[in-house]
């Protein structure tokens, strides 16, 4: 049974809710799949983003069907250079993961390389979106693949990283030896016109594009380039925000520019930031903490570094902590859940009610089973992870944010909140209001974390 009322589905345990919501995730998936095909006349031309409601009718989607004017519930598409476009055949990658029948294995594997196939030419100078685009995609094609085509998977990830790894110089490349960061040289929109070393937050998760291919790689000099990379960065990134805030925890914002300024008393310190999809220049907008929380999480996972991990620490507990001591309520259900706001200062200061990013959420839960399976279970904190995953799990599994099948919905999750208004003016409340791709995709991986978790933890 797929669809079931609130108080039959809790009757279930958190286990049973996770296989459900895995099977919803399946038929979810194989809509996905006919909708997008129909749409693009073959698989893997038109790649999913974003549910949207229409400011007018639903007749104009059908004449322009590019256009985000989607029905409620439908996919907003676009093409293979979206941001975004590789998480779609991520969670196809995911979801046969799990397939126990033979026949629908194989028809997963299918049609995550239909949709992967496109995301090899992607021309990783220019898109800096390199783990959702690469990693997360051909490395599930290597791991379900041998010989020639195996290896061709792990050409298309090592390209990639090489890409990814090129050191500043002269404006080419991406990671600031001196300042130990990936980023770019940018000027800031809301200050003065000198140029900064740019780092977008959202940017944080190619630290596993790096940690993964060092892991794979023979070549010994190119593994510790990679590994020391990542480390730096998430380094760099979060001891900068704990002198900022002088505390402990972290909290993180969407672009932080570090003085690039050789002759600067300043040169390599962060100077400021700005919000941009967060509510103001220095409030915390949760999907940002929420990329800092998996990046750091992922990066100990790989290397066991003791001051990487109380950074993910200090980063987590912020999020924790912000859930549990304030009353963050549901505009759904009128009652408090585990599903972050937007931004936790905006939830703070001005409205306790305002729209939640369950795509945060996911990324946090996705990012501390991460965390959680080299963590020790004599840290302190252990117990208090292994709870709150578990929290954030049931309400991201109730009908509020997991609609049943027989809802309309394209999307696995609902309420991911993509740009809030009160943070870009002129963006329509909607883009608070619907499903959106990589939340459905670190939905499904969390899921899987977690079962894996408990298999791991009753041996």
């Amino acid at each position: 049974m797929l669809n079931l009322e609130e108080k039959e589905r809790n009757k279930l345990t958190l286990e049973q809710r996770i296989d459900l919501a895995l099977n919803i995730s399946k038929y979810r998936a194989i809509e996905t799949i006919n909708y997008l095909t129909k749409r693009g006349g073959v698989p893997g031309k038109k790649f999913p983003q974003r549910t949207r409601k229409p400011p007018f009718s639903n007749k104009i989607y059908h004449y322009f069907p590019g256009l985000y004017f989607a029905p409620q519930s439908m996919w907003v598409y676009g093409q293979s250079h979206h941001w975004s476009a590789g998480a779609f055949p991520a969670l196809l990658w995911k979801v046969q993961q799990v397939e126990t029948d033979s026949s629908m294995k194989k028809y997963w594997q299918k049609y995550a390389k239909n949709w992967s196939e496109p995301l090899r030419s992607i021309n990783f100078d220019k898109m800096k979106d390199v783990t959702i685009n690469n990693v997360f995609v051909f490395r599930e094609w290597y791991e379900n693949s041998n010989g020639i085509e195996k290896k061709q998977q792990l050409d298309t990830i090592f390209n990639a990283t090489k890409k990814l790894a090129q050191p500043y110089s002269n404006g080419k490349g991406g990671f600031h030896e001196k300042i130990g960061a990936f980023g770019n040289q940018r000027k800031a929109n809301s200050y003065n016109q000198q140029t900064y070393w740019h780092i977008f937050i959202d940017h944080t998760i190619n630290v596993e594009q790096l940690l993964w291919s060092a892991k794979h790689n023979p070549d010994l000099v190119e593994t510790e380039l990679w590994q020391n990379q990542a480390i730096s960065h998430i380094k760099t990134i979060g001891k900068a925000l704990q002198t900022q805030q002088k505390s402990n925890n972290i909290g993180v914002w969407q672009r932080l520019y570090f003085d690039d300024d050789l002759n600067a008393s300043t040169y390599g310190q962060l100077l400021f930031s700005e919000g941009k999809q967060g509510w103001q220049d220095n409030s915390i907008w949760s999907r940002g903490q929420a990329w800092f929380i998996y990046s750091a999480a992922i990066t100990y996972y790989y290397t066991q570094d003791s001051e990487v991990l109380e950074l993910a620490k200090g980063a987590i507990n912020y999020f924790l902590d912000n859930l549990s001591y304030h009353d963050f309520y549901s505009r759904v259900t009128n009652d408090k859940d585990y599903i972050a706001p937007w931004d936790f200062d905006y939830a703070k200061e001005k409205n306790r009610y305002t729209e939640k990013d369950s795509s945060a959420s996911a990324i946090v839960a996705a990012g501390i089973l991460k965390l959680l399976k080299t963590l020790p279970k004599s840290d302190p904190d252990y117990t208090k992870y292994v709870n709150s995953v578990e929290n954030i799990l049931w309400d991201l599994t109730s009908l509020a944010y997991l609609p049943d099948t027989d809802e309309p919905n394209a999307s696995i999750l609902k309420y991911g909140c993509y740009v809030h208004p009160k943070a870009v003016v002129g963006s329509s409340i909607e883009m608070c209001r619907h499903g959106v791709i990589w939340g459905d995709y670190f939905f499904v991986d969390a899921l899987i974390e977690y079962k894996d978790f408990l298999e791991n933890n009753d041996q």
